[in-house]
């Protein structure tokens, strides 16, 4: 979700920027705007109980979310590998994450904000609670945009990876580790209050480290190639099979998070071994804008479909909901390119401008 811009220091026989990881979140992204879309186009009468086995269907969008779960402790370990281990360092870290999550999401809600209040009049913020949701404070971070709930685990493991951040690397793991399983262990034993400890206990943040563990593995080259054939096939089965079995009431980080992390060794083992394909390579640029894509895509969703019942559509069309995805997706990219990469762009070269001159 929020995982690019991070300055990365590969190995040499690893590339800067795996294509597999960047296409994946554009594909993440794009699922979960097509689960909510069809739970718009269910709520504003577009979808009626024909369409049923559609709406079904489209709930393996939820598995994006899981997606970018992984993808993100991926990331982290491989964007800071090489990285500077000590308290500059983290202080370092945390700023950039900082930059990456806070700015563009503060200036998105403050658009949806204005929406609700002129438009909707459906969601009495006050002022405590609007504060609490900038903040991503968990059990509050989807008060203004409802995705944005998932914006709080990213934090929370972000500043749970900084405090580990002055370790050797493979002691850092292994101690972040620790303390998230003790955090989850510690959510089973003690009855604790929802907010904030259903974020800070919750076993999603499983996925965090097992990305994180994937990554350690293949930075250290210790998954042959077969793994990635292997691991691919058992991705997409497992999806396969949790919609063959009605999506049954397991946990989500086994039914979604087993095989979102299959899905990415997957490709990323094929990608490191020349074996990606050629269609991945082709999504990677609207990668960059899945951001922007996964902020925005509610408030898009109920824009276009109040426009088209407004306009009298039909009362069971699916063309106002296929409508309402596809310029989700345009006008994310849209305010990625206007928006959040100039401001990126702008942080990063007053960033090179503040560094210090290297020695001759």
């Amino acid at each position: 979700m929020s995982a690019a811009g991070a300055q990365i220091l590969a190995p040499p026989h690893l590339p800067r920027e795996f294509v597999s990881i960047q296409a994946l979140r554009f594909l993440a992204a794009f699922v979960v705007v097509v689960y909510h879309a069809g739970v718009a186009g269910a709520h504003h009468g577009f979808l009626g109980a024909e369409w049923e086995s559609v709406l079904r269907l489209s709930e393996v969008g939820k598995a994006g979310v899981h997606v970018f779960f992984v993808i993100s402790g991926f990331i982290m370990v491989y964007a800071t590998a090489g990285q500077r281990r000590d308290l500059a360092g983290a202080a370092t870290f945390l700023r950039r994450r900082f930059l990456r999550i806070y700015p563009i999401y503060w200036l998105y809600a403050a658009i949806y904000l204005v929406f609700h209040a002129l438009v909707l009049q459906t969601h009495a913020h006050g002022l405590g609670d609007t504060a609490l949701a900038l903040l991503l404070w968990p059990g509050y971070s989807e008060g203004i945009i409802g995705p944005g709930w998932t914006l709080s685990y990213e934090v929370y493991f972000y500043a749970a990876f900084a405090l580990c951040f002055c370790l050797p690397p493979f002691v850092s793991l292994a101690t972040l580790s620790g303390l998230l399983v003790g955090m989850i262990g510690l959510g089973i034993v003690l009855d604790l209050p929802e907010s904030p400890w259903g974020v800070l206990t919750n076993p999603l943040l499983l996925e965090f480290l097992a990305g994180a563990w994937a990554a350690k593995l293949i930075m250290a080259r210790q998954l042959p190639a077969w793994t990635g054939d292997a691991a691919l096939l058992l991705g997409i089965g497992g999806f396969a099979a949790g919609l063959a079995a009605g999506l049954p009431g397991m946990p989500t980080v086994v039914l979604w998070g087993v095989p979102s992390l299959l899905l990415v060794v997957g490709l990323v083992v094929r990608e490191t071994t020349g074996r990606l394909p050629r269609s991945f390579r082709r999504l990677r640029p609207l990668g960059d804008g899945s951001y922007s894509v996964y902020l925005l895509h509610t408030l898009v969703l109920d824009l276009v479909l109040l426009a088209a019942v407004l306009l009298g559509a039909g009362d069971t069309s699916f063309v106002p909901v296929l409508v309402a995805v596809l310029v989700s997706c345009i006008l994310g990219q849209a305010a990625f390119a206007t928006i959040e990469r100039p401001f990126l762009e702008a942080v990063r070269r007053r960033r090179v401008r503040a560094a210090p001159p290297v020695p001759a």
